[in-house]
């Protein structure tokens, strides 16, 4: 305990900073390997298991609570979807890119926006489940007007089950501007 609260105040971390709670945790497996590597036990661990003593493991969820949020990952460029709508050629090859372009823009992260059981993974993706905004009113896309798709806005994506709980929200983009890899064209290609 005692050299994982000096790892983490910077006295003893390669740095001399302060550290998270993972470089903790990765410094005290080191030592724990080291030693099982010299004949003896590792004494962070419950004998006979891989699961750190319960004191430090109170001690690294502490750490975790006080740590920042991770730093933000770097997003996927425009390019991943770009490409495949370029190199369409046949309807199939078209559909395929549009959806693509959907997945980018709704779906890349599911367990941000979508309850990540099982169930809710094997429901398949449905018009239904498509709104768009036409001119301040919303329109289910299985009953939408054609000739109002051009003039869509905005389009939402509802799950019946959010992760936040609060059901029947739903994931809502706008226009981008671009003709081919905007997410509103793009579903709008897809009801027509």
């Amino acid at each position: 305990q005692v050299f994982g609260e000096r790892i983490r105040d910077g006295r003893l971390s390669p740095s001399g900073n302060p550290v998270k709670a993972r470089t903790v945790e990765d410094a005290w497996r080191q030592v724990g390997q080291t030693m099982a590597e010299l004949g003896s036990r590792d004494h962070r661990n419950i004998r006979y298991t891989n699961k750190l003593v319960h004191i430090l493991a109170q001690q690294l969820r502490g750490y975790a609570r006080d740590d920042d949020p991770a730093e933000r990952v770097k997003p996927a460029p425009l390019a991943i979807v770009q490409h495949p709508w370029s190199a369409a050629r046949t309807p199939k090859e078209q559909a395929i890119a549009d959806m693509c372009i959907i997945g980018f823009f709704f779906l890349c992260r599911p367990g941000e926006f979508v309850e990540t059981t099982s169930i809710s993974l094997s429901r398949p993706f449905r018009f239904g489940d498509v709104q768009f905004l036409v001119q301040q009113r919303w329109y289910n896309a299985t009953n939408i007007p054609l000739e109002a798709l051009a003039a869509a806005g905005s389009a939402t994506l509802r799950y019946h089950n959010q992760k936040n709980g609060v059901r029947g929200q739903g994931i809502t983009m706008g226009t981008t501007g671009d003709p081919h890899i905007c997410p509103v064209r793009t579903l709008a290609r897809r009801v027509q």
